[in-house]
């Protein structure tokens, strides 16, 4: 009998047995070489797909396979519909695909391929999954609690659709690249469908702008075309800035009126909301003489009443905002007789085109006139008496007549006056 002993192999035959020994295992199990050491790990290439998994039907996306190892890879389809022109692709490094179908949506890996010796062992790549988005309708999305939301509290965001999905996906994007996703089973909603996505506690990291797509769950790969964007800010991140009116909180109607934002942070860009308004104002931020940044908003023709607030931001992180200023109420108001009345209110305003400061003025000067003519009134008023009491013993009646006629009212009254407590001696 034959015995089979390795002794007696030569080093070709040696190789040819390890070569089928590494091939029939799995591709993601464990390669071990001779010494027992793992092979193939250190050697593991990625897969990403440029500009995001997520492609809208008919455009493109670009493949890549890095690996530190060859500039030659091998792209294959695990899961989803077969596509025999993908399946085993050779290319360098990256891969266009596209104009991208319902075909091409499933899960990829690929690893590194060598032509010279093409029985060398690879390591496979993670799993890439590549969506084709625009197969259905758009939902919508919607913001339930409020778009500015403070570091450590939570959201709510609903994905609504006319469609009955079986599934709603919520991702984030920051700079255009996909931060994360959120996926809920869809529920009824008035013949629809939708979806409540409630995230938090926040931090920086769920700041971006969120979209929201409808898909079933026999073609998980396959989703609707994607809702509108809706920013998210996540607030607290720095101390609150100041915001002050430059002339005074109170403008006539129609008037424009500059709130100026102000910080010593290093801000280069602030943001001003009217409280009820959902879009704010964003200007850069400049620095003044005194070193603080700031930027003057600029409203113009006011006609409503409201209260304001500003943000102070970086570019760089443009949806991770410091603390609200302290609220600024801004009143519009209009000229009525002489007061100012508050646009929203029936009560008369300390105000006008000169501000609070006139209208103390205003106050002063009525007190003031006030105190003349109780003094005009007394005067007048003793002239009355000493005409009506003393000259009818001097003048006769009708030269005494012709005197009061020219008399100014407060002496008037006070021949009245005089004629009741002395009645005349012809009665």
């Amino acid at each position: 009998m034959m015995r089979w002993s390795l002794e007696h192999r030569d080093a070709e035959q040696l190789t040819l047995l390890w070569m089928l020994l590494i091939t029939s295992v799995p591709k993601n199990a464990a390669i071990y070489d001779q010494e027992g050491h793992e092979t193939g790990s250190h050697d593991k290439p990625s897969l990403s797909a440029w500009p995001s998994p997520v492609v809208p039907k008919g455009q493109h996306v670009e493949i890549h396979c890095d690996s530190n190892k060859h500039n030659t890879s091998r792209l294959y389809k695990e899961h989803g519909e077969p596509f025999p022109q993908i399946h085993d692709r050779i290319f360098q490094k990256r891969l266009l695909l596209g104009p991208v179908t319902q075909a091409y949506a499933g899960t990829y890996r690929c690893y590194d391929y060598n032509s010279q010796c093409p029985s060398e062992l690879s390591s496979h790549s993670d799993p890439l999954e590549i969506i084709i988005s625009g197969i259905y309708r758009n939902p919508f999305l919607l913001v339930l609690s409020t778009p500015l939301v403070k570091s450590g509290e939570k959201m709510t965001l609903e994905c609504r659709s006319e469609i009955m999905f079986d599934t709603f996906i919520l991702t984030s994007h920051r700079k255009q690249i996909i931060n994360g996703s959120f996926q809920l089973p869809a529920g009824s909603y008035h013949g629809g469908s939708h979806a409540i996505f409630s995230i938090g506690p926040v931090t920086p990291d769920h700041a971006g702008v969120y979209i929201c797509y409808g898909s079933y769950n026999k073609t998980p790969y396959e989703w609707s075309e994607s809702s509108d964007p809706v920013d998210i800010m996540i607030t607290g991140l720095y101390k609150k800035p100041s915001l002050l009116a430059t002339r005074g909180p109170v403008v006539m109607s129609g008037e424009n009126i500059t709130l100026s934002c102000t910080s010593d942070h290093q801000f280069d860009m602030f943001h001003l909301f009217m409280e009820g308004v959902p879009q704010g104002h964003g200007l850069s931020a400049e620095q003044s003489h005194s070193g603080t940044f700031q930027a003057n908003f600029l409203l113009v023709t006011m006609n409503q009443s409201g209260t304001y607030r500003c943000y102070g931001f970086f570019r760089n992180s443009s949806h991770v905002w410091s603390s609200p200023s302290d609220p600024l109420h801004i009143s519009v108001t209009e000229f009525i007789g002489v007061y100012v009345f508050d646009s929203t209110s029936s009560h008369p305003l300390p105000s006008g085109k000169w501000g609070l400061h006139n209208w103390q003025q205003q106050l002063q000067t009525g007190a003031q006139h006030e105190w003349t003519s109780s003094i005009a009134y007394f005067f007048g008023s003793l002239l009355g008496i000493f005409l009506s009491c003393l000259l009818p013993w001097l003048l006769s009646p009708s030269q005494l007549s012709a005197i009061i006629l020219r008399l100014p009212p407060l002496a008037v009254f006070g021949t009245l006056h005089c004629d009741l407590v002395h009645p005349s001696t012809s009665m």
